[in-house]
């Protein structure tokens, strides 16, 4: 297998070249781009949306729930934060907006996502333990075996960009 500096063509390597000083993150965007199979657009909004920064930093019960396999992927599939731009929110933003948002824009949620993921649906019933919720968001993970559910609780601003 060749290394994953020789999978990306040259137009990545100067986005990376330019647009990142630090070894470690351009390691990270590297690796992703080549994982990813990103184009050098995708690439680019990756850098500018603060991909390597929102990373596996989510904070979760994984180690506590799952297996340590199960557990370490599951933790670095998950970002802290996701950059919702493409939604050109307003400042009072009500959860069913968000919502129908993501809807209405679902391909670049995806992107936003990352690898693995395919919708299920959204305000899908679950019943836990006798009693009914419903999911906001439900998704299907195929790299982590498993469904992901996203209860949208609240959005704020931060640089310029909504995230919940």
């Amino acid at each position: 297998m060749q290394q994953a500096v020789a999978q990306l063509p040259w137009g990545h390597h100067q986005v990376l070249l330019t647009k990142i000083k630090e070894p470690e993150k351009r390691i990270h965007y590297l690796l992703q781009a080549c994982e990813g199979n990103w184009s050098r657009n995708i690439l680019s909004l990756k850098i500018e949306s603060g991909h390597y920064e929102r990373s596996g930093k989510a904070i979760t019960n994984f180690s506590l729930t799952l297996p340590v396999e199960q557990s370490d992927l599951a933790q670095e599939t998950i970002k802290n934060q996701y950059v919702f731009d493409f939604l050109r929110l307003t400042e009072s933003i009500k959860e069913k907006d968000l919502e129908q948002g993501l809807i209405n824009h679902l391909k670049n949620f995806m992107l936003e996502l990352g690898k693995g993921f395919a919708w299920v649906g959204n305000q899908k019933q679950l019943n836990v333990a006798g009693d009914d919720f419903f999911a906001d968001l439900l998704f299907y993970n195929f790299n982590m075996h498993c469904f992901v559910v996203f209860e949208l609780l609240c959005c704020a601003q931060h640089n310029n960009s909504y995230v919940a």
